[in-house]
C-alpha cells in the first residue's frame, strides 16, 4: 500500500508533463500555420487589388481630343471618288460608235476625224492626243508623248477635226485621244478614251518627174536611148474583177471552159492552170485569147480539181484579179494528150502470139522426136 501511494506522485506529473508538451507542439503549429495563411492571404489580395483598380479605372472616351490629326485623306478620297462619279454622269459622245480616222497624212502632220464629245451637254472644245512609235498597251509611260489640241468643225456635225504636228517622216504611229475637262485640265476622263489607231507618214523624197517623150538638147543619145522611160500602167487593177460568168462542162475526160469574152482594155490572154485535189502545183495547160471565150482540155483522172485563170497584157504581165474555181469530174475513162480522142477498141495482137504458140509446139515436137530415138 506505502508502495503505490509512492508512485503517485510520479504518475501525475508525467502526465502534466505530456500535456504540457502536446500544448506546445499545438501552440508552435498554429504559429506556423498562421504565418502560411498570412502569405496566402497577402498574395490574394494582391491580385484582388489590380483587379479592382482596372474595374475601377474610367473608360477611354471614343471621342477623340481635339488636338488628335484627323485622317483627312480618306475623306478627300471620298470626296474625290464621288466627283469623278459625278463627272463621269456629265461625259457623253454624240454617237454610239466612237471612230478616229487619220486624213491628209504628211511628211511631219497628220489629221484625225474623230467623233465629238460633250461634257454636262456642252461641246468639248479640246482634246489630248496620246502617240508614240510603238502600240500604247505596250509602250513605256516616259516613251508616250501627249499634246492639247483645239477642236475645228469637221464636215460631219457629229464629228471633229484634230491637227497633230511636229511628226517624223516615214514614221508609224499609234495614237489615242481624249476630251479635256472645260474646267480642270488635270481632271482625265478615262472612260472616254478613243481606240488606239495607226498611220504612217509620208516620205520626204520627191516622187521621181516623168520622163519627157523627147530628150533634152543636151542629152547624151545612148544614156537617153538605154534608159527608157517606164511605161504608165495599163489595164485593170489587181482588185478589179476580170473574168465574170465562168462555166465548165465535163464529158467523160474532156473540160470545155466558157467565160464572158466581151473586151476588157489591157487584157490580152488567159493562162489556164489546173491541179488535181491529190496534187501540190498547178500545171499550165495553155494561154488562149480573153477575147475567145472559150479553151477545152482533157484530164486523165477523175475527181475534183482546181481551175485558176489569169489575165495577161500584151507584154504578159498580169492584170486583174485572179479566178479560182472548182471543177469535179465524175468519170476519166483513159489518158489523153493534145486533145486526142480517147481510143476505146484496142487492136488484137493475135499474129504474135500465134507465133509463140507454134514455137512452143514446135518445141515439143522436136523434144518427143529426139527423146523416143535415144529409146530405140
Amino acid at each position: 500500500m506505502s508502495s503505490t501511494m509512492s508512485l503517485l506522485p510520479k504518475t501525475i506529473s508525467l502526465f502534466i508533463s505530456l500535456i504540457l508538451w502536446i500544448s506546445l507542439s499545438s501552440l508552435t503549429f498554429a504559429v506556423n500555420a498562421g504565418d502560411e495563411i498570412d502569405e496566402i492571404d497577402s498574395f490574394l489580395n494582391d491580385i484582388l487589388g489590380e483587379t479592382d483598380d482596372e474595374l475601377e479605372a474610367p473608360a477611354p472616351d471614343p471621342t477623340p481630343d481635339a488636338d488628335t490629326p484627323k485622317d483627312e485623306d480618306e475623306d478627300h478620297d471620298s470626296a474625290e471618288e464621288i466627283l469623278d462619279q459625278i463627272d463621269d454622269d456629265k461625259w457623253a459622245y454624240v454617237e454610239d460608235k466612237i471612230t478616229i480616222q487619220p486624213q491628209n497624212i504628211k511628211e511631219t502632220s497628220v489629221e484625225f476625224v474623230t467623233t465629238k464629245a460633250t461634257y454636262d451637254g456642252k461641246d468639248v472644245e479640246k482634246y489630248r492626243i496620246y502617240f508614240s512609235e510603238k502600240t500604247l498597251a505596250t509602250q513605256k509611260t516616259n516613251l508616250i508623248k501627249d499634246v492639247v489640241v483645239t477642236a475645228k468643225p469637221a464636215s460631219n456635225k457629229n464629228k471633229v477635226t484634230l491637227m497633230l504636228d511636229k511628226l517624223k517622216p516615214e514614221t508609224k504611229y499609234f495614237v489615242v485621244v481624249s476630251p479635256i475637262h472645260p474646267t480642270d485640265p488635270t481632271n482625265e476622263p478615262l472612260t472616254m478614251i478613243t481606240d488606239e489607231t495607226s498611220f504612217t507618214t509620208a516620205s520626204t523624197a520627191p516622187p521621181p518627174a516623168p520622163k519627157p517623150a523627147t530628150p533634152p538638147a543636151n542629152a547624151d543619145a545612148k544614156t537617153w536611148a538605154a534608159a527608157p522611160a517606164p511605161a504608165a500602167p495599163t489595164g485593170p487593177k489587181p482588185t478589179d474583177k476580170v473574168f465574170n460568168a465562168v462555166a465548165y462542162t465535163a464529158t467523160n475526160n474532156n473540160v470545155a471552159l466558157t467565160w464572158d469574152s466581151k473586151p476588157i482594155e489591157g487584157v490580152d490572154k488567159v493562162e489556164v492552170s489546173l491541179r488535181h485535189q491529190w496534187e501540190s502545183s498547178y500545171t499550165n495547160l495553155g494561154t488562149p485569147k480573153f477575147v475567145a471565150g472559150k479553151f477545152s482540155f482533157n484530164v486523165d483522172k477523175s475527181g475534183n480539181y482546181f481551175l485558176k485563170l489569169k489575165a495577161k497584157d500584151t507584154k504578159n504581165g498580169y492584170v486583174g484579179k485572179e479566178h479560182v474555181q472548182t471543177i469535179k469530174v465524175t468519170e476519166a475513162q483513159s489518158p489523153t494528150q493534145n486533145d486526142q480522142p480517147v481510143v476505146t477498141n484496142a487492136p488484137k495482137v493475135w499474129p504474135t502470139t500465134d507465133l509463140l504458140i507454134w514455137l512452143l509446139i514446135f518445141s515439143m515436137v522436136v523434144y518427143m522426136m529426139y527423146r523416143f530415138r535415144r529409146i530405140d
